[in-house]
């Protein structure tokens, strides 16, 4: 039967990348064209002569290596062992591994000159590839160890010549431009780029990625893929945004170099040297962050699923306004008293060495962790009320009333003290919130000597505002899960679990007690008999029982000493044959998170400049959005960078945009180069 269609020799063709394609003429015989034109042929006899042909197709002429694999019916990971094994030895290397010296082809005498190598190649590959790793690190780390000053060199791309940040002159419509404003925040309040260009050089390209890409809700550096490079690279101030491949390569420096703590650090210490959020009430909590993966990592509290389950705790301070103070993450359950602890220690140095008030939920409850916080202040919800006792406290012992968030409570306080199992006391105000709206009442503890009553209750009624709802509207506006540069090799260093032994013997204790008790009383409903000359009547019944409680006692009182010499956790470390506990690497996250930190601050300061423009605070963050989306001209001269925004539609908030722009511009914000930031407003 004759085909419809006859085969070409360009529909044969299989692209290869880089405009060149190949055709496989028979089993042994491959043609190489390059944009349709013919290269040449090449015979593969044997797995070394495909070797050569693959090795130089990607070396020399940058085929792609996955297109090249499927052509040719082997695996991607195949080819990058090829090109290892070649990259380290040359050609030589990549003969077949044998256990003899010579090769079988005895009539060539390329291969009989050939020592050909022993040993399988992944194997060998896998070994170079881990002493190189282990060379890199031991070198990075002696310069971390030792404090040398690194010299940051950027990435030498064809598209990033000039490295100067907002350096270049043009006139562009840019769909992004509304993404200034929070340029003219990010240096007029903290000078974010002199902060990050002299930790990390060049490097900082990486950060303002990561903050453009909070401002305009972009939720991963994948998605980069699909954004014009153009006009994004000029809202960081490059001429246009680097490759995926660049900015990962920039990412993954600063990952290696451990700094990103330190500059954190100075971040949120220049906070508060320059006012910018209050210390005097503190709101702490933490937010769960889940892992996926097939590792074994510990395990923290997770409220939404309502139990415990793999993954990370992000530890957030807050203001009272809502502002960020500081942040830190942490494995497992985390250490919220510690960091209680530390900072408020050095918070109160900003305060005159006033202790600060730290509201926190009932994960601080405990006299020993009360005892541990008698340096700061603290007010926490109480655990174990007795709500029968609350709900007899008469009306006319309560404040007078007062509102928070629109809702009218009361308060009565008194006084107690705590105690533990110990012995250890602590005495502590105890205040009962009444919510009228509600009609339930809640009880708050707290150490403070400072406020009444009622300004107690409110900063703890406004914990819930503060920190759960700053989470809520966080994770709605940034993607608060997100690692860009997640690394899980290293092992825990707390490798303590509950010893199952422990608890299985405190089981069988309950048990052995429950079964004592009911032998007890059965023996008890077994009524003493006596025979007619008074003698007691013999009763099997009775006398099973009877043994059976004084083996119970025997055994319970065993189980009593092995319960005592048996170890309450054991370490997994000393254990062989179970999987440790790894840690997931926080450097990646935390870079994320300082830019997400950066982002939102400088949101709240956009709202309250916006404020006095318009009536109706509901309108506030919509308005402020819309602005941040606004479409306009890019201007950049030597001296400034203008930005005219389209106009928004509605006249109350375009005139809430003028003024918000005028100002913007009276704040004078400049970059590093010394160039203005300048807003306009175009006519509608």
């Amino acid at each position: 039967m004759t085909t419809l269609f006859q085969e070409t020799q360009e529909t044969r063709m299989k692209p290869i990348g880089n405009n060149f394609s190949l055709v496989l003429l028979t089993r042994c015989l491959v043609a190489v064209y390059k944009a349709g034109i013919f290269q040449k042929e090449v015979n593969i006899y044997d797995q070394f002569d495909k070797r050569l042909f693959v090795v130089d197709l990607i070396e020399k002429n940058g085929v792609t290596k996955s297109r090249l694999a499927e052509v040719l019916s082997i695996s991607r990971h195949t080819i990058d062992t090829w090109l290892a094994i070649y990259r380290d030895g040359g050609q030589i290397s990549l003969v077949n591994s044998t256990k003899e010296n010579v090769g079988r082809h005895k009539k060539d005498e390329v291969h009989r000159e050939i020592v050909r190598p022993r040993g399988n190649k992944q194997v060998r590959v896998k070994k170079l590839r881990e002493e190189r790793n282990i060379a890199e690190t031991e070198k990075q780390q002696q310069l971390v160890e030792s404090h040398i000053t690194i010299n940051f060199e950027p990435v030498k791309t064809d598209e990033n010549k000039d490295t100067e940040h907002f350096s270049e002159e043009f006139v562009e419509t840019n769909r992004f431009a509304g993404s200034f404003i929070y340029w003219s925040v990010f240096q007029s309040s903290n000078n974010i780029m002199s902060l990050l260009f002299t930790n990390f050089g060049t490097y900082a390209t990486i950060f303002y990625a990561f903050l453009m890409m909070h401002v305009n809700k972009i939720a991963s550096i994948e998605q980069l893929k699909t954004i014009a490079r153009t006009e994004f690279g000029h809202i960081i101030g490059l001429k246009t945004l680097p490759h995926l491949a660049h900015l990962r390569s920039f990412l993954h420096k600063i990952v290696f170099l451990k700094t990103t703590m330190a500059v954190t650090n100075d971040y949120f210490k220049q906070q508060i040297q320059k006012g910018l959020v209050n210390l005097w009430h503190l709101f702490i909590d933490g937010h769960f962050v889940p892992y996926t993966g097939k590792e074994k990592i510990h395990k923290n509290f997770h409220t939404q699923a309502g139990e415990m389950e793999p993954g990370q705790n992000e530890l957030f301070i807050h203001d009272i306004q809502g502002r960020i103070v500081y942040f830190d993450i942490q494995e497992g359950k985390g250490d919220m008293l510690s960091m209680i602890i530390e900072k408020g220690k050095e918070y109160a140095q900003y305060l005159g060495n006033i202790s600060l008030l730290f509201v926190a939920d009932k994960e601080i409850w405990g006299v020993d962790k009360f005892l541990s916080l008698s340096n700061c202040r603290f007010i926490t919800w109480e655990k174990n009320t007795d709500s029968h006792e609350i709900k007899e406290l008469p009306e006319n012992i309560f404040s007078p009333p007062f509102k928070v968030n629109d809702i009218e409570y009361q308060v009565y306080e008194t006084e107690k003290t705590y105690k533990n199992k110990q012995g250890k006391s602590i005495n502590l105000r105890r205040l009962v919130i009444w919510n009228h709206q509600s009609d339930t009442r809640s009880v708050a503890v707290s150490s403070d000597s400072y406020e009444d009553s009622i300004s107690l209750a409110t900063a703890m009624l406004n914990c819930w505002g503060k920190s759960e709802n700053g989470f809520k509207h966080l994770g709605d506006r940034t993607k608060m899960h997100y690692n860009p540069a997640i690394e899980i090799e290293k092992l825990s260093q707390n490798q303590e679990i509950t010893n199952p032994q422990y608890y299985e013997l405190q089981n069988q204790i309950q048990h052995l007690k429950k079964e004592i008790d009911k032998t007890e009383r059965d023996l008890g409903r077994k009524k003493i008999e006596t025979n007619k000359n008074g003698s007691l009547r013999k009763s099997k019944v009775r006398n099973d029982l009877q043994q059976q409680l004084e083996q119970l006692q025997v055994d319970i009182e065993q189980k009593k000493v092995d319960f005592k010499s048996c170890p309450e956790k054991i370490n997994l470390l000393e254990q062989d044959d179970i999987k440790k506990y790894k840690v997931i690497d926080t450097e990646g996250k935390r870079i994320w998170n300082l830019t997400e930190v950066i982002f939102w601050n400088t949101r709240k300061k956009l709202i309250a400049m916006l404020k006095e423009y318009l009536p109706d605070e509901r309108d506030l963050i919509p308005v402020l959005e819309a602005i941040t989306k606004c479409k306009g001209i890019i201007t950049s001269t030597k001296d400034s960078i203008t930005v005219k925004l389209e106009p928004l539609d509605r006249p109350l908030f375009r005139q809430a945009q003028i003024q918000f722009c005028s100002k913007l511009n009276r704040i004078g914000a400049k970059f590093d180069n010394g160039k203005k930031i300048i807003f306009e407003v175009g006519i509608k």
